[in-house]
């Protein structure tokens, strides 16, 4: 008898061992709709929202400027001059782009650290064993090209797309810090002193740590504007959301972020409720396009989409 509860405890642990060993490892948010039903398994657990709550006019922000399906059905790209262009002609709010650091420094429009999804790496260094972004040099970089159907386009760098698109009228900025290493004088070097109500910064908070500090340190002069992304991937976000949502608002007290940037698995009215009583915004990513009203009726300040031409007709008087 004893041997027989010995082994289903063993088992028990085993079980619960792989679960937890799954939701830190998978990564659930990028699935369709929040990963086939988890996202209703949470909608299933908050309260509903009253009318009060609802958000009539959103912020809608460009992830990426606009989605560009890539070549093979490798999912979406982004991050170029023609899908920037694509979000300002659809009369967005914001546009999003990610940065990051090539091996000689320079600050470029990309998203994944791995360059193959993207480009043409593979075809263009054929015996390349390093695909880091970082690990290429910015001579490299430049042979790489987006792969789009019919066409490639070259992976501008953040000065190239802040000369061509900052100028026009009514074009702001999100850059979010995919790179770590990336300083406060790098950024400045390449693009100058930014306006913080033009440009925000978004990133985990191992990107934003160095910005926050600066900020902190400028005297009242206000340098930046910061927003938390709160990964699904990242460390134990997933696994601490379950007992507590307080680390959030903690990260962003200690960064000093207006804004707070969660995936739809996230979205939970009572973060909601006290991210904007703490004065802060909420932005929602990941979430069902084709049902935005579903993430306003929360109380979410903004959406960050895929397809802002589509999003921006639903909520069109």
């Amino acid at each position: 008898m004893k041997k027989t509860l010995r082994y289903r405890i063993l088992l028990l642990v085993f079980l619960v061992a792989c679960f937890g060993w799954g939701i830190r490892r998978y990564n659930f948010s990028a699935l369709p709709n929040g990963g086939f039903g988890l996202g209703k398994v949470h909608q299933f657990l908050q309260r509903k929202p009253g009318p009060d709550k609802r958000t009539e006019n959103p912020t809608i922000i460009g992830h990426r400027g606009v989605w560009i399906e890539l070549k093979g059905g490798r999912g979406g790209g982004g991050n170029t001059l023609e899908s920037i262009q694509m979000a300002v002609d659809a009369d967005v709010d914001w546009i999003e782009v990610d940065v990051r650091k090539s091996k000689d420094g320079t600050l470029f429009l990309f998203h994944d650290e791995d360059v193959r999804r993207m480009t043409d790496a593979a075809k263009c260094f054929p015996d390349c064993t390093e695909w880091r972004f970082e690990s290429f040099a910015d001579k490299d970089i430049a042979t790489l090209r987006v792969d789009y159907p019919g066409k490639g386009v070259t992976v501008p760098a953040l000065a190239t797309v802040l000369t061509q698109f900052s100028s026009s009228s009514g074009t702001r900025f999100i850059l979010d810090l995919k790179d770590d290493s990336i300083t406060p004088d790098e950024l400045r070097a390449a693009v100058g002193d930014l306006d913080p109500d033009q440009f925000i910064l978004f990133g985990r908070e191992a990107c934003l740590k160095l910005f926050a500090k600066k900020e902190k340190q400028s005297s009242g002069e206000k340098l930046y504007t910061l927003g938390y992304t709160a990964l699904w991937t990242e460390e134990w976000n997933k696994i601490k959301f379950l007992f507590s949502h307080d680390f959030l608002l903690r990260k962003c007290d200690e960064l000093g972020c207006e804004y707070l940037v969660l995936p739809a698995l996230f979205l939970n009215q009572s973060l909601i409720d006290r991210t904007h009583d703490s004065d802060r915004k909420v932005l929602a990513y990941g979430i069902d396009e084709k049902h935005p009203f579903k993430v306003t009726d929360l109380g979410v300040d903004g959406l960050i989409v895929d397809d802002p031409s589509e999003v921006i007709r639903k909520y069109a008087p």
